[in-house]
């Protein structure tokens, strides 16, 4: 899409490097919206995570607030993973490695 915004503007760190990874391996069209959603998402998660390790999962005996919502973030990144059917590509990529490796 030419009005799409560019990846600097649209994503941080995290979303920038998966959106180049999907430009790279797959054909967006069609499905462009919800790949954005996706870099979005890893960015979201990306820094959830990093608040969490900043401050340790409990703070003052109790649960961080980022802890929920990193559940439930990373539970969206993993449908919308799948909606764009890259899990099927993930498995079929990880059969020829070997365990533990």
């Amino acid at each position: 899409m030419k009005n799409r915004p560019t990846e600097k503007q649209q994503f941080g760190p995290a979303g920038a490097k998966l959106w180049r990874w999907l430009e790279n391996q797959y054909d967006l069209a069609g499905v462009e919206p919800l790949a954005v959603e996706l870099a979005r998402l890893a960015d979201r998660l990306g820094d959830l995570r990093a608040e969490i390790a900043r401050d340790g999962v409990m703070i003052e005996g109790k649960k961080h607030p980022c802890v929920d919502l990193e559940l439930k973030t990373s539970a969206a990144f993993a449908r919308a993973w799948r909606l764009l059917g890259l899990s099927d590509d993930a498995e079929r990529l990880g059969k020829g490695r070997p365990p533990g490796r």
